[in-house]
């Protein structure tokens, strides 16, 4: 009896461990370049973006603020804050599996190609962040990242 106890609550241990794992916000937290040429913009080179997003963090008036960039299957790129519209107050963010971005609160999905400006979606939705591709890097100006601080806050 003891044997198959240990058994059970083993497997228990290791569901709960890739549960966790996997609601992390941020996959994978990024170091982020600041140009002064750029006015104190987050400049970040178009060469490290592809079709795997890529999770970043930048601190904002002491609030950690996660985004991450994708490249859509048309090359588009695609930048949104690592926190819902509506499921952000649970700070779970969101992961990639295959073309979608997936919540990792609500688990409702997301085709990278549909990420835009406006939430297309009557609830959970990556919340777009306005950036600005110039030359070869992706500028983000701390301003826009304030404006959707609050979401990453305790």
């Amino acid at each position: 009896m003891k044997k198959y106890f240990f058994i059970f609550l083993s497997v228990v241990i290791i569901f709960i461990a890739g549960c966790s794992a996997n609601n992390s916000s941020v996959t994978g937290s990024e170091t982020i370049a600041k140009s002064a040429n750029y006015d104190n913009a987050v400049k970040i080179p178009l060469s490290e973006i592809s079709t795997t997003a890529k999770f970043f963090n930048e601190t904002v008036g002491g609030v950690k603020v996660e985004f991450f960039i994708v490249k859509s299957s048309n090359g588009e790129i695609k930048v949104a804050f690592n926190a819902c519209d509506v499921c952000y107050g649970n700070h779970k963010g969101y992961f990639q599996e295959g073309n979608e971005m997936v919540c990792n609160n609500c688990k409702q999905r997301f085709g990278i190609d549909d990420l835009d400006v406006k939430n297309k979606a009557a609830g959970c939705w990556p919340s777009y962040l306005e950036s600005k591709v110039e030359g070869d890097s992706i500028l983000i100006y701390p301003e826009k990242l304030s404006e959707r601080k609050y979401m990453f806050e305790n």
